[in-house]
């Protein structure tokens, strides 16, 4: 009967392209077949890159006293699942599902992970290979994930479990008290201090994601803390008071800041998911910079349309902010919008779109690493030289200057 279930297992699998499935005994051999005959050339790579991850001793130090699924990942997201298989408590074969990503692969991120890993000793021959069966894997969402994991454990023990029997392992954290420490600690506030910096400046971030956002937060896995759920929520909680804490530095009052982030905190109380607490952070940054870009459009106490086209310039600095795409968002011809805009805020309408871009300009150079012709290509201006001219204007140093010692 368990083989039946597993058969029909295997055979659903390939609605999912890519979900790699296998089964091995308790010394970790393949029952059917050897590596070299057996795997693709894509799954062969990354089930080297699992075997020099010690994941398989610390599966089998966990089986011997523990049944449920296991689920084990790295640092950037990609994850197995480990489902035991025991008789009277004897395990008897171990069914490995995976590798998958929770959210698509970056670039960047993906150099680093390399990184990582061969500064502990591993050594990536075939780098542009094993990325590119990384690329193929599917996209699951986590608790989607689970479910599949639960649903074959069923087919393998024929025995029923809830998503809070699961237990995790993520190998970056392992060490978080020794060498990896630093690289974790100061990865955690370089992405925290840029994500609070664009906040209190009232611009969104070019790259914001809830997944991605609560895995660069404290508490790791060092804290001790008894569950991965209750790990993102607590997460959460410290980052709806961050945001409140830098919503206020950018002139959202105590007063709307503060129960905004209580209504953050109950809501991750009440949510029961890793998708669900996900799509919460999603939506946390961007209500809180709403707040700070409507408090800084009425610090002026403008008109109506004033406050319109001061909105609209902080909240796409990016753009190619023309005075006529402005005038037909608040309604003005060309030449009154610009009277009326240097009447009531003391400055001219070009002047402000050049000094929101700069501010926009001096976040992305202290919190990326884009290139400075890359970064004036994007907001429009018409040279690197004229970008340049511009910044030093504004900031009263070069760009290059700036990126090499910003102001406190």
């Amino acid at each position: 009967m368990c083989d039946q279930r597993l058969n029909m297992f295997k055979e659903l699998l390939p609605c999912i392209g890519n979900l790699y499935f296998r089964t091995y005994d308790t010394s970790w051999n393949l029952p059917f077949g050897t590596p070299d005959e057996s795997f693709g050339e894509d799954e062969f790579l990354l089930h080297y890159f699992f075997l020099n991850c010690g994941f398989r001793e610390r599966i089998t130090e966990y089986a011997r006293t523990q049944d449920a699924p296991y689920a084990l990942g790295t640092y950037n997201g990609l994850s197995w699942y480990a489902v035991l298989e025991k008789s009277n408590g004897v395990l008897e074969r171990i069914h490995l599902l995976g590798p998958v990503l929770h959210t698509p692969l970056d670039i960047e991120e993906m150099e680093r992970f390399f990184k990582n890993y061969e500064e502990k000793g591993m050594s990536f021959r075939s780098r542009h290979l094993l990325l590119k069966a990384m690329h193929k894997l599917p996209v699951i969402f986590r608790n989607q994930f689970d479910h599949l994991a639960l649903m074959l454990h069923f087919c393998a023990n024929g025995e029923y479990l809830s998503a809070d029997s699961l237990n995790s392992l993520v190998d970056s954290r392992l060490d978080e008290t020794k060498a990896t420490a630093p690289f974790l600690y100061r990865d955690i506030y370089t992405h925290l201090k840029a994500i609070a910096d664009s906040l209190r400046e009232g611009i969104l971030p070019t790259k914001i994601d809830g997944s991605h956002v609560l895995r660069a937060m404290l508490p790791t896995n060092a804290a001790h803390i008894g569950t991965p759920l209750r790990q993102q929520k607590d997460s959460l909680i410290l980052l709806a008071f961050l945001f409140a804490n830098a919503s206020i530095e950018g002139g959202v009052s105590p007063e709307v800041a503060y129960p905004l982030a209580d209504k953050y905190m109950h809501a991750a109380e009440s949510e029961r998911s890793v998708t669900e607490l996900t799509a919460l952070c999603r939506s946390l940054y961007p209500d809180f910079l709403k707040h700070v870009q409507d408090a800084k459009a009425r610090a002026g106490n403008h008109s109506p349309e004033i406050e319109t086209c001061l909105l609209y310039i902080n909240r796409h600095p990016g753009e190619d902010l023309s005075l006529r795409a402005l005038s037909e968002i608040c309604g003005y011809g060309g030449y009154y919008l610009s009277r009326k805009f240097k009447a009531e805020t003391g400055m001219s309408l070009p002047d402000y779109i050049r000094r929101q871009k700069i501010q926009y300009a001096a976040l992305l150079l202290r919190t990326t690493s884009e290139p400075i012709g890359a970064i004036a290509e994007r907001l429009h201006f018409s040279s690197h030289s004229h970008f340049s001219t511009v910044f030093h204007d504004v900031m009263g140093m070069s760009p290059n200057d700036y990126r090499k010692n910003p102001p406190n």
